[in-house]
Parts: structure tokens; C-alpha cells; sequence
């Protein structure tokens, strides 16, 4: 089965007054149809940069400086502009963390999604009005036909969150980028989202980029996870093994941080990560996560690991593992 998106060496870089933050470092990335893939790092690590890259939504002052974003046998790093717009919010549809900041709050939430269908179909006023109504219905928002004609603060968070999904869905997408898309809501209205998300995946087959911090979000929803650190991807795995069995000290780490149920606070308090994420304007030589390594040696202060496969589907960038 072809990957519906393959990232190859991908790095992006920001050009600051402080100098070039390296904000993706080398990151390879597949996605196949139907296959959901939880991007999980703290918070600095590149995940978004990541997502922006393949959208092309970066500033002024950053660049794709190496790599290939291979998108249906195109190149989407290097396509024209023209060509990205075609795309961007057709055949690949993001996502965002925070709905109230990406909806048009003068406008009604249907004719914000009916203009997407308007730009990249043939649908008139009507037909896309139609639309809008079923996506909504599709989404879970009750009262659909009444729905249509709201402002986005009479709405709540999690019906907000479900517009932009059914804006996301709304041209049959073969890419969908979640950003962060359960962070502003409730735990309950949280599991509604992802049951969606999770439905839609599985009805559609469409590919989902699921980009978070929250592990138990990822053991419910991805099929696979990709770690990241400092810009790069340090390890990855299907599911099952990244909770069972972590190898890279830095998903060790993370998994540590997760309070237990089974766990008596008194047993074992809360664990962190020692240290703080390194400046990417001035990475260190070696491994980027040495200072925080309770493993660390000579090789990772000297040489930077590469991601190598140590497994059916599972690969790790660390020394400890060659």
C-alpha cells in the first residue's frame, strides 16, 4: 500500500536575530491510508513546525532548508504556491489547536465552511448550504439546519472544535493534520472529539496526523507514534510497543511522567524529566538529549545518533540501541 504522504529529511529553520533556529532537523515521516499517527513530543520540539511545513503556513523568516514532502507524487517543499493552494484545504485539510482564533467571528460558521467547498468544487450557494448541513450532521452537531446559520461565540468549545473537523472533512480530504485538537476542552467533550475523529478515519480512510502532548490521547487513538525531540524524531513505533516497551531514555521519560491509577501516591511520586530542552539556535554537539540522559556516555557527547530500525516497525535514535 503507497504512503498517502511521505516526509524525507525534512528540515525547517527559522532565521531570528538570535541566529538560525533549527526548529526540524532531519525528519522522516509516513503515513498510509487509514492509518492514524500520534506526533507526541513537549512542548518545543517541532511537532507544529512539522505540521506547518507540509501545509506551508510558515512566516516570512523560516524556510524548508532540505528535504522532500512527497504528497501524491508531488513535491509540496518545493511546489509553486499556486499548486499548494490548490491542495491546502482540499486534498490535505488541517486541524488547529484553538477554534475561536481560526474562525471568522463576524462571519456564520456555515458560510465559513461553505467557502471552502465553493473554492475547491463546483458546488453553488445552495448545493454547498446542503453540504455544510450533512457535514454538520456527520460531526454530531444536533439541529443542524439551525446550526448553520450561527455566530462562532454562540457556539461552546466542543461544538466550535466540531465545526472546524466538519471544515476539515468538507472536501473529502486524503490527509487530515490534527494540531492539539482536544487541548482547550473538557475531558468528556475531549473522548466526543476523538470518537470522531476516529470514526471519520475509519469511514473515510483518509490518513490522520495527530499532533499532542497527551499520551493517553495517543494509546486511544494512534496507530502508530512518532517521538520527538529538540527537532528530530527519536523514536517510533505501533502503539502497543511505545507503551509497553520505550526504548530512546527521552520516551522513557515521557511514559514515566504519566500518573498511574494502579500507582499509590505514596509508592511513587510524580516523575519528571530533568533539565529543559536545549536552544535550537545553539544545539550542542552529539546527541541533543545528553544533558537530560540518566544513560548518557562519551559517543552521544560526540557523534549524533542516527534513527535506526531495531524491529518490525520500530526504530530509535539513540547509541544504546546500535
Amino acid at each position: 500500500m503507497s504512503n498517502v504522504i511521505d516526509i524525507k529529511g525534512l528540515h525547517t529553520y527559522f532565521h531570528t536575530p538570535r541566529g538560525l533556529v533549527k526548529s526540524v532537523r532531519g525528519v522522516d515521516l509516513a503515513i498510509k491510508p487509514g492509518e492514524t499517527v500520534g506526533l507526541v513530543g513537549e512542548s518545543g520540539s517541532g511537532k507544529s513546525v512539522t505540521a506547518h511545513s507540509v501545509m506551508r503556513l510558515l512566516p516570512s523568516i523560516s524556510e524548508i532548508a532540505e528535504g522532500e514532502i512527497i504528497f501524491d507524487g508531488l513535491d509540496l517543499a518545493r511546489a509553486d504556491e499556486r499548486v499548494v493552494r490548490s491542495i491546502r484545504g482540499n486534498r490535505i485539510s488541517m486541524i488547529f489547536q484553538e477554534p475561536m482564533t481560526s474562525l471568522n467571528p463576524v462571519l456564520r460558521v456555515g458560510r465559513q465552511v461553505a467557502e471552502v467547498l465553493r473554492l475547491h468544487t463546483r458546488m453553488n450557494r445552495t448545493q454547498a448550504m446542503d453540504r455544510v448541513v450533512e457535514l454538520f450532521k456527520m460531526v454530531g452537531i444536533s439541529d443542524a439546519q439551525a446550526r448553520v446559520h450561527a455566530y462562532p461565540h454562540e457556539m461552546s468549545g466542543g461544538m466550535r472544535q466540531r465545526i472546524m473537523i466538519a471544515m476539515a472533512l468538507a472536501c473529502d480530504p486524503a490527509l487530515i493534520i490534527a494540531d492539539e485538537p482536544t487541548t482547550a476542552l473538557d475531558v468528556t467533550i475531549q473522548a466526543q472529539v476523538l470518537d470522531i475523529l476516529k470514526g471519520l478515519v475509519t469511514d473515510t480512510g483518509a490518513a490522520l496526523l495527530l499532533i499532542t502532548h497527551d499520551l493517553g490521547v495517543v494509546s486511544e487513538t494512534a496507530d502508530r507514534v512518532a517521538v520527538m525531540y529538540a527537532g528530530q524524531i527519536v523514536e517510533t513505533s505501533p502503539v502497543e510497543k511505545i507503551f509497553e516497551a520505550p526504548l530512546h531514555p527521552y520516551s522513557i521519560g515521557l511514559m514515566n511522567c504519566v500518573p498511574r491509577i494502579d500507582q499509590d501516591i505514596d509508592e511513587k511520586s510524580l516523575q519528571t524529566i530533568p533539565g529543559t530542552v536545549p536552544d535550537l539556535a545553539d544545539l550542542p554537539t552529539g546527541c541533543a538529549f545528553q544533558s537530560r540522559c540518566p544513560k548518557v556516555h562519551s559517543r552521544c557527547r560526540e557523534e549524533e545518533p542516527k534513527l535506526l530500525s531495531v524491529g518490525d516497525d520500530h526504530q530509535v535514535r539513540c547509541w544504546l540501541h546500535v
